[in-house]
C-alpha cells in the first residue's frame, strides 16, 4: 500500500525519511554474525590460554632440570637433600597481562627410605588464574651400596578461574566457562640410580589422560637420563649432561639436550637446547649447608622475537642436614 502522498515509500514509513528494508536485514545479519564471530574468537582464545595454563605447572619451570627435580619426577622427591624453594617464572615479556608463575615447594627424607613433599602454584595468564597444589611420597629400594631404584606417586589437584575485576571481563558467556571446582589427578616416576648414572622416567595426569575426557594437548611422560663426570678427584670441576623426552597427547615429542658444569661446588651454568628451538641457560650460586640462588634465561632463535624471552628466578634452602639425607 502506497502513502497517501504518493511517495515510492511505504504507508507505515514517514514521507521524506529514505528507508530500506532490505538495507536493514542486511544489517542486521551482520551485526549477529560479527557478535557471534566475537564471542566465538573470545571461547578460542579462552580454550588457547587454559591449555597453555595447564601445561606451565608441569612444563614451563627451567628450575626442574638441576636445581629443583622434584618438578618434574615424584621419585627425585628429597633426593638430593631437605630445602625449601621458591620460583617465579615470567614468559612473554613485554606483552600486557603475559604469563606469570609462582611456585613454593618443599622436600624433606624420613625414615630410612622414605620422602614427602608438597608445592603450591599459582599461574596466571591474563584473567585466567590456574592455583595448583601437589604431595608427593617418594620411596627408595636399595640395590647394592651405590645401586638404587626410587619411586614416587604425586595426588594433585587444581582449580581454574577469572580475574573479572577488569573492564568487559563480566560477559557470563565466557565466565561460564571456567568453573572454580576442584579437580584432581596424579602423577607417577620412577628413578634408576648407579653411581652417577640417573635414568627415569613421570607419568603425567593419570587420570585426565586415561579418561581423555579433555581435547587439551596435554603432557603425557617424560623420559630423562642424566650422568655426572668428575673432572678432577677433587670435585673442583663437574660435570653432568642431560637428555629428555617429552611426550604429548597430540603433538610430537619434544627433546631437551643439556648440560650443568660446576666449579668448587659453588658455581653452576647450565645450558640447555630444545627442538622447538628454546634455548636455555643458566647461573646459579650455591653455598654449603646453607642454600642456592639460580638464575635462568629463555629465547627462541627460530622466531627471532624478544617478546618470547623467559625469566625465571629461584632460591632454595636447606634444612635437618642437606648432605646427610636419603
Amino acid at each position: 500500500m502506497k502513502c497517501p502522498c504518493k511517495c515510492s515509500v511505504q504507508a507505515n514509513i514517514h514521507p521524506g525519511v529514505p528507508y530500506n528494508i532490505k538495507n536493514i536485514k542486511d544489517k542486521q545479519m551482520k551485526t549477529v554474525k560479527i557478535s557471534t564471530a566475537m564471542v566465538m574468537l573470545a571461547l578460542a582464545m579462552l580454550c588457547n590460554a587454559l591449555t597453555a595454563v595447564a601445561q606451565r605447572p608441569l612444563e614451563n619451570t627451567m628450575s626442574a632440570y638441576y636445581a629443583n627435580k622434584m618438578l618434574w619426577n615424584p621419585a627425585l622427591t628429597a633426593a638430593e637433600g631437605n630445602k625449601v624453594y621458591a620460583l617465579q617464572n615470567r614468559s612473554w615479556i613485554g606483552f600486557q597481562g603475559a604469563p606469570v608463575l609462582t611456585n613454593v615447594s618443599g622436600q624433606v627424607a624420613f625414615g630410612k627410605n622414605s620422602s614427602v613433599g608438597v608445592m603450591f602454584m599459582n599461574d596466571r595468564a591474563g584473567v585466567l588464574i590456574r592455583s595448583y597444589g601437589l604431595v608427593n611420597y617418594g620411596y627408595r629400594v636399595k640395590l647394592a651400596e651405590d645401586e638404587q631404584v626410587r619411586l614416587g606417586i604425586s595426588f594433585a589437584f587444581n582449580s581454574d578461574r577469572i580475574d573479572n575485576s577488569g573492564a568487559g571481563m563480566n560477559d557470563p558467556v565466557i565466565y561460564n566457562n571456567v568453573k572454580n571446582n576442584y579437580h584432581f589427578d596424579g602423577n607417577f616416576g620412577v628413578m634408576y640410580q648407579r653411581k652417577t648414572l640417573n635414568v627415569g622416567f613421570t607419568v603425567n595426569r593419570i587420570r585426565e589422560n586415561l579418561g581423555g575426557d579433555s581435547e587439551a594437548d596435554l603432557a603425557l611422560a617424560r623420559i630423562a637420563g642424566y650422568y655426572g663426570l668428575n673432572i678432577n678427584k677433587d670435585e673442583e670441576f663437574y660435570l653432568e649432561p642431560m637428555a629428555m623426552l617429552r611426550f604429548y597427547r597430540g603433538t610430537s615429542p619434544i627433546a631437551d639436550l643439556g648440560a650443568m658444569f660446576r666449579y668448587n661446588k659453588m658455581i653452576n651454568l647450565t645450558s640447555v637446547y630444545q627442538t622447538t628451538g628454546n634455548i636455555r641457560m643458566g647461573l646459579g650460586v650455591v653455598l654449603d649447608d646453607v642454600g642456592e640462588a639460580n638464575l635462568y634465561y629463555n629465547t627462541n632463535h627460530k622466531l627471532s622475537n624478544s617478546n618470547s624471552r623467559q625469566y625465571e628466578i629461584g632460591i632454595g634452602i636447606y634444612f635437618l642436614n642437606k648432605k646427610d639425607s636419603n
